[in-house]
């Protein structure tokens, strides 16, 4: 005890007055927290309630008690019935014994959480759903340095979040949501949130894209290696969905890329965008680079004015393809000069890899239907309002009674919308060999497309075949070409919506009183619209009026690659891109577009292109991280077209 006094007496006055503060701190806390404590325990087990119930539902028992008290009742109403009949008698019972008394009998349980009371099944343990609230976290990299502007996403939601610059966020989840984290050169995370709020999640490295090859003008670089603005879609991108076109493999995968479709009909050219129109008058068009041979992509080929067009392209079958780069920015395109002015769409078919030799035959179907037709009137609601147009204008009502009562035999009349559609139909078939072993390699294909439009006389044919061989001769010398034949045939209508020649226009504007057909014995088509107005019969401008186009393609190249030293290649390569396309169009004098005499048109473009390819390629690599390319060279590319045309008018047939 003297000890104690005499270190007391020695203690310096500035410790015993922390000393004080912080006992005085911790007993205020102390009182607090023990308040805080009596104050919630003391609601659910101090709180009395008297009842006097005589038999009544369950339900209205606890519905008494919510309105002596303060809680809620939570119960699912397909597991537990609250209409059984029962009898309560309580004078001041805490909420435990009422619930233990009501509940027990029926072989129900009960949690008490808060100011809220689940009901449940004995033997079941409530489902306790965590509310919406505020979830932070943290993002880094492998080295835990904070990772600025990642994506942070709540799984199939649109609540999402991006990391500061410290490498943090915050959004509302439950415990129940999934967040998924992205960022470029990284690959995507997916995080259950479960009963944390506050989260660490460290981003791996994508190396495999990083590493990734991308093919650009004349050769390939690595993905972390690119400087310009190239997008890719690779081979599993393509293959999610069947395919009748190379542009159905651009919509939607690639930033920056637009695809239009400027009509409906099967094997119709798309318009394609990369970064928008540059051009008022001049194309838009970009440029279009086959296994590395620069081709027409041939929106003239065809028919205007509402005559479906046919593109170069739509010789290609999507199949065969391996990948597709779109160059777009000014550093990416260079190379090919001015005609990548509007972007540039390179194409690499599949080529044979090394290893066992692979046969695969792929086979596809699918339908097609007009989702939802144009509401128009029926044959007695179009007459009404044709009598009401003529009395308004002080007229005799065009139909009178006689003729109001023959067309409410006829029902609803002609449905045109019904007479031009059908449901459409596609099929494709393919067939493929590939394999190689260290000094050849090979791919060989077969496919027939049939592609079946939903406007009646409109379809789409392809069939193609395909040859990719490499060969090494010599340890520093291959060979190797690339070759495509194909033909196409494609019978289309004219689809304007607007003007006399319209089939869809047409269908929308004929009269539904009026039958297809004027003499069904004759063929004779009806011709008549609103009362004295004559207009083109839309099933007759579909049926009878031919569009056909066919276009019958050879395009390949031959290739020889000399390594003269390592490190130093020279590649020389001889190309041609032939095509025949033949377009057919005959209107016959029974339909109102002819003016009762028949007409004809047959047009033929035959074309070569020539292309000659010598470069010199250098890559060096040094400390084996900087890698140093050089290319020198010249192409050569002549192309040579003839196109005849000749209209035949006013015979008789």
């Amino acid at each position: 005890m003297k000890f104690i006094s005499h270190t007391r007496h020695y203690m310096p006055n500035v410790n015993l007055k922390k000393t004080y503060n912080i006992m005085r701190l911790s007993v205020v806390l102390c009182m607090l927290s023990l308040f805080c404590a009596s104050a919630k325990t003391g609601y659910s087990q101090v709180a009395e309630i008297s009842l006097n119930l005589h038999n009544v539902t369950i339900s209205e028992a606890l519905e008494e008690i919510k309105q002596q008290s303060e809680y809620s009742f939570w119960y699912k109403n397909d597991e537990i019935n609250l209409n059984e009949k029962i009898s309560v008698k309580a004078k001041k019972q805490s909420i435990n014994q009422i619930l233990h008394s009501i509940l027990s009998k029926q072989g129900l349980s009960y949690t008490i959480d808060d100011k809220h009371i689940i009901i449940y099944k004995k033997n079941e343990h409530p489902q306790i759903t965590q509310q919406d609230g505020k979830i932070t976290g943290v993002i880094t990299d492998q080295a835990n340095v904070p990772i600025i502007g990642a994506n942070v996403v709540v799984k199939g939601s649109s609540i999402g979040s991006i990391s500061d610059m410290d490498g943090r966020f915050s959004l509302d989840a439950s415990e129940k949501d999934i967040l998924l984290i992205s960022y470029i050169g990284y690959m995507t995370k997916e995080v259950k949130i479960g009963k944390q709020h506050s989260l660490k999640i460290q981003l791996t490295e994508d190396t495999q894209n990083i590493d990734e090859v991308v093919v650009i003008g004349y050769g390939s670089v690595k993905k972390s290696d690119l400087t310009g603005s190239v997008s890719s879609v690779k081979t599993a991108e393509l293959q999610q969905t069947p395919m009748t076109s190379i542009d159905q493999g651009l919509v939607g995968r690639a930033s920056g890329v637009q695809v239009i479709q400027t009509s409906g009909m099967p094997g119709a050219v798309a318009s394609i965008r990369v970064r928008g129109s540059s051009s008022l008058q001049g194309g838009n068009e970009p440029l279009y680079v086959i296994d590395g041979f620069p081709v027409y992509s041939g929106s003239g080929f065809g028919n205007t004015g509402g005559k479906t067009q046919m593109s170069g392209l739509s010789t290609v079958n999507p199949s065969d393809i391996e990948s597709i780069e779109i160059l777009k920015d000014a550093a990416a395109t260079a190379i090919y000069g001015a005609r990548a002015a509007n972007g540039v769409v390179l194409i690499t078919t599949k080529s044979g890899k090394k290893g066992r030799d692979i046969i695969s035959f792929e086979a596809s179907f699918g339908i097609s239907n007009v989702s939802k037709k144009i509401d128009v009137m029926n044959a007695q609601d179009y007459a009404k309002l044709v009598n009401e147009a003529y009395t308004n204008d002080g007229l005799k009502p065009y139909y009178d009674a006689t003729a109001l009562s023959e067309i409410a035999k006829i029902g609803n009349g002609t449905d045109w919308q019904d007479e031009i559609f059908r449901g459409g139909s596609t099929q494709t078939y393919q067939l493929s060999f590939s394999g190689g072993d260290e000094k050849t390699q090979y791919a060989i294909s077969g496919n027939y497309s049939d592609q079946k439009g939903i406007v009646i006389n409109s379809d789409f044919k392809r069939y193609s075949i395909r040859l990719n061989l490499d060969r090494k001769i010599f340890k520093n010398f291959s060979v190797g070409t690339h070759m495509t034949a194909s033909h196409t045939i494609s019978n289309s209508v004219a689809t304007d919506t607007g003007g006399e020649d319209g089939t869809i226009s047409g269908a929308l504007r004929m009269n539904p009183i009026q039958p297809v057909y004027e003499d069904e014995l004759t063929g004779a088509y009806t011709q008549i619209n609103v009362p004295g107005i004559l207009v083109p019969n839309p099933v007759a401008t579909a049926k009878e009026r031919k569009f056909n186009n066919a276009t019958s393609r050879l395009l390949g190249d031959i290739y020889a690659q000399w390594e003269i030293i390592p490190d130093l290649k020279l590649k020389v390569s001889l190309g041609a891109d032939v095509m025949y396309h033949k377009t057919n169009r005959y209107t016959p004098s029974n339909i109102y577009q002819s003016g009762g005499v028949a007409s004809a048109y047959v047009g033929v473009n035959k074309s070569i292109n020539w292309l000659n390819e010598n470069t010199l390629t250098w890559n060096k690599t040094f400390a084996e991280e900087h890698d140093l390319s050089l290319l020198g060279g010249f192409t050569m590319q002549k192309n040579n077209a003839e196109y005849v045309h000749g209209i035949l008018l006013k015979f008789r047939e």
